[in-house]
């Protein structure tokens, strides 16, 4: 059998999709063979969405390639693209998406025999293309054609009525209904993938996530009280029933013993799981290859793409730059715009400024100095909405003035700078999310006079 024959019947039959598995199938094998480059363009792309150590795993994997994430398949793919499929199938985005996390990664493995990029269509692709197998079911035909149900039904009819009155003139009995098995319930997709967040600061541990039912997510948060005390995890898992069943349950207590380095973050998102934070890279592997060892093929795991980490220093790196571009006569406009380009990753309730920030700090002293007597930058300290409204406030207020101390420190005149607190009044992002969170947690710097 085609090996793409063989996938379709797999996403029709464990993920429930049915007779539109072929067409899902074939509308993204012609996606990514029509790709500029072809199967190779494709493939450069996903590298490009930050997704290389993951392609590279696909590779000619046409049966083991591990899923994607439902971020990684958003990453991957333009959302045109994933809407108009959903449209085409008429079945919802978040289905799609997730049938995409399992079906990209084998027809790349596929596409890839022995683990090699080829020039053009393989043989078994172009058939598949070409064959019914890749057809939605064929809707009625026109009465008319030459395929016209009416051509044949009459006679079908009759000659069943003839057969079924010698049946009864022979025996005296009429035919006998001949009994069908009973057509198997369909394998719905979870729509929902269960997801788990960590983040280790140091003293605290931050979660977040969800899960199908409570007996998973009391399960999880009494591991992590067990790995890390009882005061030391904050946040909660969120229930919904819909949602898939965690497969990396089960090796959590062990995994957990990886993850007590300050600065970690992991996120466990349906059968991936993603390592990354402010860790170094020999770490970060090290915990990769443990996870690995620890859950086996079953999930897929690997480095946390666009993480916090690579953020606060892409953005360390553009605050720096622009800080160091200033041209004579900037003023203070736009030193507040290099400054808001950085971003301070406080830790979980403190309000200490990290050691990473402080050479950001340290120019941007520099050139506060030179600005014109008179000026006066106010550092605002923001929060996101998690915990009790008054001290976030205060929380806010706190981290602005530890600014404000350290630049004062690298001789900013007092005069210069003021400090208040927002705390979560003016969030720039959705509190829904832990992206949206880190967004609303930050340091902002506006010109007041």
């Amino acid at each position: 059998m085609n090996p793409f024959e063989t996938l379709v019947g797999e996403l029709a039959t464990k993920l429930g999709l049915g007779a539109k598995a072929g067409p899902l199938v074939s509308e993204t094998l012609r996606y990514i063979t029509g790709r500029p480059g072809g199967i190779a363009g494709f493939i450069d792309e996903t590298k490009s969405a930050g997704l290389g150590n993951l392609v590279a795993v696909w590779l000619g994997r046409g049966d083991t390639a591990p899923p994607m994430t439902v971020p990684q398949v958003e990453e991957a793919l333009p959302a045109s693209f994933i809407d108009n499929l959903a449209s085409k199938l008429g079945l919802g985005a978040s289905i799609v998406t997730s049938a995409l996390a399992v079906a990209v990664p084998k027809i790349v493995g596929l596409l890839t025999p022995g683990g090699t990029v080829p020039a053009a269509v393989p043989t078994a692709a172009a058939a598949f293309l070409g064959s019914g197998a890749a057809r939605a079911p064929a809707a009625t035909v026109p009465a008319g054609s030459s395929s016209s149900p009416t051509k044949w039904l009459i006679p079908a009819v009759i000659v069943l009525g003839l057969l079924g009155l010698g049946w009864y003139l022979l025996t005296g009995k009429p035919a006998e209904r001949v009994a069908t098995a009973p057509t198997p319930p369909a394998v719905t997709a979870p729509a929902v993938q269960p997801k788990l967040s960590l983040s280790n600061d140091g003293s605290v541990v931050t979660v977040s996530g969800v899960v199908k039912d409570e007996s998973t997510r009391t399960s999880i948060l009494d591991t992590l009280k067990a790995a890390f005390g009882l005061d030391n995890v904050k946040g909660d898992i969120a229930i919904d029933p819909t949602a898939g069943p965690a497969t990396w349950l089960a090796g959590l207590k062990s995994a957990f013993e990886n993850f007590k380095l300050p600065g970690l973050q992991a996120l466990f998102d349906g059968a991936a799981v993603s390592i990354g934070g402010l860790i170094s890279d020999a770490d970060r592997d090290r915990i990769i290859a443990s996870l690995k060892s620890l859950f086996g093929p079953a999930v897929s795991v690997g480095p946390l793409s666009d993480s916090i980490a690579d953020r606060v220093r892409g953005a360390a790196d553009k605050s720096l730059a622009a800080l160091r571009g200033l041209q004579p006569g900037f003023g203070g406009r736009d030193v507040v715009s290099a400054l808001n380009l950085s971003i301070i990753n406080f830790s979980t309730g403190s309000a200490a400024v990290p050691a990473f920030n402080r050479a950001i700090l340290e120019q941007a002293a520099t050139v506060l100095k030179q600005l014109p007597a008179g000026s006066v930058i106010e550092i605002g300290g923001h929060t996101d909405n998690t915990g009790d409204p008054a001290s976030n406030m205060q929380l806010s207020m706190q981290r602005a003035d530890a600014v404000r101390q350290v630049l004062i420190g690298y001789g900013v005149d007092p005069a210069m700078l003021t400090a208040r607190g927002y705390g979560e009044t003016k969030p720039v992002a959705s509190n829904d999310t832990p992206e949206g969170r880190f967004e609303n947690r930050r340091i902002a710097y506006t010109v007041v006079q």
